[in-house]
């Protein structure tokens, strides 16, 4: 028979290294593969909320369904005893449905606009979180370049290689990320590429058809189209101007640069301009801008010069009421609130928000508008656009405007 082995007994200091050790164990497992876990829950909550997203959708299917079931035989029954000349039910203006199906047999159909805007969306938010996990690993990979070199002189085999590892793993994310950032950035190219081949064939269209509208404009009313020009230029062009101010002006059918050179009269409006010019000639040195040797004067009244104002939108009384209600609501108990209420900073959602109910106000006056207008010219045909996309409206803002809100001046349309 064999030897039988001796089993010693476990102190209490061998338990308290193993407990240690293990301990060590599970930190090293936990930092090596911290991420890959993190990431995993990340990617379940996101299944777990798109598999809830799916259910509601499906059981509000499943009603819609079993609704219209219901209603079939009391449906039938109806159109069975209503007259041949009833009118079809009303369609929604902006089915996809139809505009795609418009849209396979005509080749001047755009896409839908909704798509269009969406997928410029959604490529440019795709830009954000690669560039934020970018930063992440490259964060990481120079705290394990210290540690490698700290580990090196301090001569710890064991803890140098794993930094080593960990430094090696980390720089190949970094590698993935960067090329997943270039994607993203490829793909917004590639989007506004397409999403213009899509829309300017519309807008040429849109062009000739507002040319040959001008054009019988012209010729069924002489006159009125100068009459409307000289009125728009006066509401336009208004407020003094000073001397230097660049400014634009018609000169030979063209928009021209200019500078106010004096002022003429001050009270009349006038005032002496320099267009913007080369002077050029052989043997000479050549001059550029409003104050050449040679420069070329013009003297116009202020209604003929466009100024590069930029236009702002300012809340109306009833916004400023909203804002004034809402800080008085936060201050739980102020004394009260005023029609001439604080305005939030233009650069806030809030005055976003706001911006958009007062828009949504306008666009009832619009309609109203259209039909004195549709009354008094029966030619005339008024379209409201709806309020431009919140999407692509804070997109816009920040894109153009540096965040400003109070510069988006066509979120009511006509």
């Amino acid at each position: 028979m064999g030897r039988s082995a001796k089993v010693e007994p476990i102190t209490d200091a061998d338990e308290g290294k193993l407990s240690a050790e293990f301990a060590q164990v599970i930190a090293e497992v936990g930092g090596k593969y911290q991420s890959k876990i993190a990431a995993l829950e990340s990617t379940v909550s996101e299944l777990r909320s798109s598999h809830q997203a799916l259910e509601l959708e499906l059981a509000q299917l499943k009603s819609r369904v079993l609704s219209a079931d219901r209603q079939a035989p009391s449906i039938a029954k109806s159109a069975q005893s209503t007259s041949s000349t009833a009118p079809p039910p009303l369609q929604r203006a902006d089915s996809i449905v139809e505009e795609m199906a418009t849209w396979a047999c005509n080749p001047q159909q755009l896409l839908p606009k909704a798509v269009l805007l969406q997928s410029n969306v959604a490529a440019v938010r795709a830009i954000g979180p690669a560039y934020l996990q970018q930063t992440l690993e490259q964060q990481q990979i120079d705290e394990l370049t210290k540690a490698v070199v700290a580990l090196k002189e301090a001569d710890n085999i064991s803890q140098l290689t794993r930094a080593e590892y960990q430094l090696a793993e980390a720089e190949a994310r970094k590698k993935k990320v960067d090329l997943k950032l270039a994607q993203a950035l490829a793909r917004v190219d590639s989007v506004k590429l397409t999403s213009a081949e899509a829309i300017s064939p519309g807008l040429a269209r849109d062009g000739e058809k507002y040319t040959e509208a001008l054009t019988k404009l012209v010729a069924d009313e002489p006159g009125v189209l100068n009459e409307v020009n000289a009125e728009a230029a006066a509401m336009v062009n208004s407020g003094a101007l000073k001397v230097g101010d660049e400014v634009e002006v018609v000169e030979g059918g063209v928009m021209l640069r200019a500078k106010v050179r004096r002022v003429v009269d001050k009270a009349d409006g006038t005032y002496e301009l320099s267009l913007w010019a080369e002077v050029s000639f052989v043997g000479q040195k050549y001059e550029a801008g409003f104050d050449t040797s040679q420069p070329k004067l013009v003297t116009l009244c202020r209604r003929d010069i466009y100024a590069n104002t930029k236009h702002k939108q300012a809340l109306s009384k009833e916004a400023r009421a909203l804002a004034a209600g809402r800080a008085a609501t936060k201050a739980k108990g102020s004394s009260g609130t005023t029609a001439e209420g604080p305005s939030p900073l233009p650069t806030t959602p809030t005055f976003l928000a706001l911006l958009y109910s007062d828009a949504e106000r306008t666009l009832s006056l619009l309609h109203n508008l259209g039909v004195e207008i549709s009354t008094q010219q029966s030619a005339a045909e008024s379209n409201v656009a709806p309020l431009k996309g919140e999407a692509r409206a804070a997109f816009k803002t920040l894109d153009k405007y540096d965040g400003d809100y109070s510069r988006l001046t066509d979120l009511a349309r006509m």
